[in-house]
């Protein structure tokens, strides 16, 4: 084959193959060439049929011809095409076709199928459970500590695994369960600085496990060598209390932030997971990352699959130093056990009178006090001299002032503060739970309307935005309504939104 330097070939296709021989096809930006080549000791390739230029699937691209052949790079000389090339191909148009025996050709193929699938029917599903039982592991037996609701509980053992789920209180779901779940779910207390571990688990779950979230490695290096782990941290604790990234470290803790990022700049769950990997490291396991595909803003679990050390007596040395090394560091020197009843704590077990009480005195207040005259203006609003407000239907209706958190404290009376208190809550939770009469902007209680959202009613002109928008309340105000206007029924003026455009119930 006849080519000069200046001749560039990057790559040849074989297009078609035929029992005559081959075609050769090569592109070129401005003419297609092909030769049929006859089956032939002898390969002769006309330099006339190779244009100066070879294009790839995707683009056009020019190589020199002193680059060696680079399989890698996928790059074709003209040398290899005159030596390698013709030798390939000669060697292949000199072999010779030999007919192949066509399979079962001595039996009737369709009494071959019917015997075939009769075998199989019988016998198969024995063979399988008798290669499985030879050739798995330890039996999987997992331990869902702090199952919750015991959802995963119930898919698991219904995809045939053997396992547990314990938590500190009974949830009323477990009574729907099927008999063969609910006698898999155990309500105990787990102290687990003392918890020896679960000698039969081969994977211990946690997921959304709070405090014992920690001391799930623990628990696994304790379990046994054959014990894995699988956690997915959500709020994050120590050993001993709430997680604290001055304090909770461990002795063999990597770095926990990026080589490009500081400390300061990581986020709190970020250094909480870089806590539980050095735990994970502690307990002897490898822990690995992933990301799952869940509606929940925390998704990275850590998962312990792979032993670091092999020595059970050296992992569990390592752990009570670990354990003790933190331990000095706690407030409170022992793990705290959650309670098997977990109370409720956010002002809605305050007695119903206090509450009215409180709501009636904060409300009567609120009514005393003048409005922001020139803030109620500058929103567009009809306001007379006298602090009232013009309603869409005409009517004047006093919005009343605002006060500041510890300016309402003042006007309640000792025990009603105490009683809030002692649900751990206090005026500002008792407030936010009576959302329909009070909101607090920025430390000041006032009553709950919107001037933007009055004068917005107020102003309808029709042009087509505001048809868009009146569209859209009309589309709101068809939304079923349940709870009572508490400002229809307790305002001396009633509620200031007509009933389309108030959030809440006008019976």
């Amino acid at each position: 084959m006849l080519l000069t330097e200046k001749y560039l070939v990057q790559r040849y296709l074989v297009h078609q193959m035929v029992s005559i021989g081959i075609v050769l096809w090569f592109l070129d930006r401005r003419q297609i060439s092909q030769t049929s080549v006859n089956r032939s000791p002898n390969l002769n390739l006309s330099s006339t049929l190779l244009p100066t230029t070879l294009v790839t699937s995707c683009n056009l691209t020019t190589i020199s011809t002193k680059v060696l052949h680079n399989n890698k790079a996928g790059l074709l000389t003209v040398d290899w095409i005159q030596i390698e090339l013709s030798r390939k191909l000669n060697r292949w148009f000199s072999q010779s076709c030999k007919s192949l025996t066509p399979s079962l050709c001595l039996v009737d193929v369709a009494v071959y199928q019917v015997v075939y699938k009769s075998l199989k029917s019988k016998h198969a599903k024995y063979i399988i459970q008798c290669l499985w039982k030879k050739t798995s592991d330890i039996p999987v037996y997992f331990v869902d500590v702090g199952c919750g609701n015991g959802l995963l509980v119930y898919i698991l053992l219904s995809e045939g695994f053997n396992g547990v789920g314990v938590d500190c209180r009974t949830r009323a779901i477990w009574n729907i369960y099927p008999a063969f779940v609910r006698q898999h779910l155990t309500e105990t207390t787990l102290d687990a600085e003392c918890c020896p571990g679960f000698p039969n688990a081969t994977w211990l779950i946690g997921n959304h496990s709070d405090e014992l979230t920690p001391w799930l490695p623990i628990l696994a290096a304790r379990s046994g060598p054959s014990c894995r782990i699988f956690v997915l941290p959500c709020c994050p604790f120590g050993l001993y209390g709430k997680y604290n990234s001055f304090l909770h470290t461990t002795p063999e803790i990597e770095t926990r932030c990026d080589s490009n990022t500081s400390a300061d700049e990581q986020s709190r769950y970020r250094l909480y997971l870089a806590y539980l990997r050095g735990l994970f490291r502690v307990c002897g396991l490898s822990s690995e990352i992933d990301v799952l595909r869940i509606p929940s803003t925390k998704r990275i679990c850590l998962v312990g699959r792979n032993l670091l050390s092999t020595d059970q007596t050296l992992r569990l040395l390592r752990i009570t130093d670990a354990v003790a090394h933190e331990k000095q560091a706690a407030t409170v020197p022992f793990f705290v056990a959650r309670n098997n009843h977990e109370p409720i704590l956010n002002c809605t077990r305050v007695p119903g009178d206090i509450k009215h009480a409180v709501c009636n005195m904060i409300f009567a207040k609120l009514l005393e006090l003048e409005p922001d005259l020139k803030h109620l203006k500058s929103k567009g609003l009809f306001v007379s001299s006298t602090g009232f407000i013009k309603t869409v239907d005409g009517r004047w209706w006093k919005p009343g002032g605002h006060l500041a958190l510890n300016q309402v404290a003042m006007v309640l009376e000792r025990e009603q503060l105490e009683s809030m208190k002692s649900q751990h809550g206090g005026l500002q939770t008792l407030l936010r739970n009576h959302h329909q009469a009070f909101q607090v902007v920025r430390g000041f209680v006032q009553i709950r309307w919107l001037p933007e959202k009055m004068a917005k009613i107020s102003n309808v002109v029709n042009d087509s935005i505001t048809q868009r928008q009146s569209s859209k309340q009309s589309v709101e105000s068809n939304k079923r309504k349940t709870k009572p206007c508490w400002l229809l029924h307790h305002h001396p003026d009633g509620c200031p939104y007509p009933s389309d455009n108030c959030d809440f119930l006008h019976d």
